[in-house]
């Protein structure tokens, strides 16, 4: 690649969408503890309805949407029928959103039960963020960091049939950009910005939000072990894994990854091209660096 070519972030987007909401949430403009449906009206009257802005952040929606590979397997699975219509441009089936209304909870489970992984939940919280704002994902994110940022490049969101954005995968830009807005999650905000838009109170937020217990024997607590040799605290705010120590990391398909160790003030991002099927070790060499950076 060269410095200046664009590389999508896959699922690092959803990073994007969870510090949004916290940030519109300490603006009194999102209420965590609401139904995601008080924002996102477009899936009123669904099983959505029992689903907080708080629980869908965290991915426990005490839905049946996770992402697993018998799902992906599965051409009749829900979350196979959901991607087909976020990208059907022939517009041949349902649209997206009615066939998020369909999805059905899961018998037994309560939202905040369990961690379980589903873009489907990011693109409804980017319903909720255009509706608590009254703009588009894209405007909002481009108003409360990417200009505060020092970047040289513009910010750029793959779209949906029905051109909504799709903050839960499609993000757009240059490494170096990236880099640059993964620092403003650090103690090194100021060489990027003049502006601290991730108070030292927000990122705790982020940090904290999830909870343990749904975390504990889900799918993603096992790939942070696979992954970096040491199991996860829990998973919060769009954040696929937490440390103990307060350090975060966000997979993304085809082994894309952000990690953020905001108290040894380092970050990393990837970008790669690198087949789903082969063990993903970068998560395991970043969090090693920032150890090994932080102790010399």
């Amino acid at each position: 690649m060269k410095p200046t070519d664009y590389h999508v972030w896959m699922s690092a987007s959803k990073t994007t969408v969870g510090t949004l909401a916290i940030l519109l949430e300490s603006e009194g403009k999102l209420d965590l503890e609401k139904p995601i449906t008080y924002y996102a009206k477009e899936l009123a009257g669904t099983a959505w309805d029992k689903v907080s802005v708080k629980n869908a952040l965290n991915m426990a929606s005490g839905l049946d949407l996770e992402e697993t590979t018998a799902a992906f397997s599965d051409p009749n699975s829900w979350i196979e029928q959901y991607f087909a219509s976020l990208f059907d441009i022939e517009g041949t089936g349902d649209g997206w959103i009615e066939v998020m209304r369909r999805v059905k909870p899961i018998e037994g489970e309560e939202p905040g039960d369990r961690f379980r992984y589903s873009t489907a939940i990011t693109q409804a919280l980017v319903l909720a963020i255009e509706s608590a704002t009254g703009q588009a994902y894209k405007d909002v994110f481009n108003e409360k960091i990417w200009s505060q940022v020092g970047v040289h490049n513009q910010f750029m969101v793959g779209l949906a049939s029905d051109y909504h954005a799709v903050g839960g995968g499609l993000v757009n830009t240059t490494i170096e950009d990236a880099l640059k807005y993964a620092m403003m999650y650090t103690p090194s905000w100021n060489v990027v910005s003049d502006k601290r838009v991730i108070t030292p109170e927000i990122l705790e937020r982020i940090r904290t939000l999830g909870d343990p217990k749904a975390y504990q024997g889900c799918e993603e607590e096992a790939y942070s072990l696979e992954w970096t040799g040491e199991k996860g605290e829990r998973n919060s705010a769009q954040w696929d894994h937490v440390w103990a120590d307060g350090a975060m990391f966000k997979h993304g398909n085809m082994h894309q990854g952000i990690y953020v160790d905001a108290d040894r003030d380092f970050v990393a991002f990837v970008f790669s091209n690198t087949p789903n099927e082969r063990s993903d070790k970068a998560p395991g060499f970043m969090r090693a660096v920032a150890k090994k950076a932080a102790d010399q």
